[in-house]
């Protein structure tokens, strides 16, 4: 399987395949299991796991993670919080507290995906990041990836609202009844600057 940059790709599957794993293992994270996956080199590539992990902290610096807060403005800051439902928080970027504690699932992947607005990443790799959520929250975080033309979006999961907003390639995965016989390869071609 090949990514071309700027393409939207989501992945899903059969009953009992475990995407999560391919989505550890596109980040590094799972060293185990045959085959080879190629990411671009020196690309800025986000991968957004189905449930965060979100620090006691300024809330500046919990949107612009992992870049340092004075990056942005706090105009753009506003506005990214604006964009995905969080304008009520926009005049709190000072406020250190237990996020986690304050803002609910949905919020907590809005506040996600602000942080992608403004970091505008090159590749963005999800893991399941819409479901569960509100309807109307699900439509309109997938409408925001529109908003990121020169993205490649992964998404691993089953999100209509994603696949319809950004027409992106469907990828279904099949569990085999031989185990791990056959070796698969993913492959993302090199960006040239």
């Amino acid at each position: 399987m090949v990514i071309a940059p700027g393409e939207a790709v989501m992945i899903n599957g059969d009953q009992g395949v475990n995407r999560a794993l391919l989505f550890n293992a596109m980040a590094g994270l799972w060293p185990f299991g045959e085959g080879r996956i190629a990411l671009p080199v020196d690309a800025d590539i986000i991968f957004l796991p189905q449930m965060g992990y979100l620090p006691e902290g300024r809330l500046r610096s919990l949107l612009a993670y992992p870049a340092s807060s004075a990056e942005f403005s706090d105009a753009a800051m506003a506005q990214a919080l604006e964009k995905v439902g969080l304008g009520e928080f926009a005049t709190e970027l000072d406020r250190r507290a237990r996020w986690d504690r304050i803002l609910d699932k949905d919020q907590q992947m809005a506040l996600a995906f602000a942080g992608i607005l403004l970091r505008k990443p090159r590749w963005l790799v999800m893991n399941d990041v819409l479901e569960g959520l509100e309807a109307d929250t699900e439509a309109r975080l997938a409408d925001l990836l529109k908003g990121l033309p020169e993205t490649t979006l992964i998404y691993l999961g089953h999100s209509m609202a994603f696949a319809e907003a950004t027409g992106a390639r469907i990828l279904h995965l099949e569990k085999t009844t031989t185990g791990a016989s056959k070796r698969d390869e993913a492959v993302a071609p090199q960006e040239e600057e």
